[in-house]
């Protein structure tokens, strides 16, 4: 048992630098494992972050080459050339959106996860989210039916 207190830092000058952190509890085990939990939760964030912006890109890519053959075939692009500029704009906020939680992440984590210093990342968390379901009903109701004029435009 004393092993593993010695391992959590108690005792120790760890505690007493733990313990003189802003927002620290008076229980430094409880610090190191909120700390831990979060940074745990920046890695799997950063991990999301690669997968969306590497799904953003391939998106832009495929809709710049639709462009590009529509273009060449004579069609009529300037829908898809709006289309192209909006998923530009909504996959920048949603970059912007993603930096700022994970930002907001390791502020909580710099002051053990105090009531209140999560907050922040909440309201940027619930931000994301609602930039992501903006951007699924935009390329449904928008994007999609453009593609299925273009579509109609081509076979006829």
């Amino acid at each position: 048992m004393w092993g593993v207190a010695a391992a959590a830092g108690c005792g120790s000058g760890w505690a007493t630098a733990q313990a003189s952190l802003p927002g620290a509890s008076a229980q430094p085990g409880r610090c190191v494992a909120v700390q831990a939990a979060i940074t745990q939760r920046v890695g799997t964030l950063g991990q999301q972050q690669a997968t969306a912006n590497a799904a953003l890109q391939r998106l832009d890519a495929r809709l710049t080459d639709l462009v590009g053959r529509a273009d060449a075939r004579g069609y009529d692009i300037g829908r898809l050339q709006a289309d192209q500029t909006e998923l530009e704009h909504r996959a920048a906020a949603i970059k912007d959106d993603y930096a700022a939680l994970l930002t907001a992440t390791k502020a909580a984590a710099a002051q053990c996860g105090a009531t209140g210093s999560l907050a922040p990342a909440r309201a940027k968390l619930a931000r994301l989210r609602a930039d992501v379901a903006a951007l699924q009903t935009w390329r449904q109701a928008s994007l999609a039916v453009d593609l299925q004029t273009l579509s109609k435009a081509s076979s006829s």
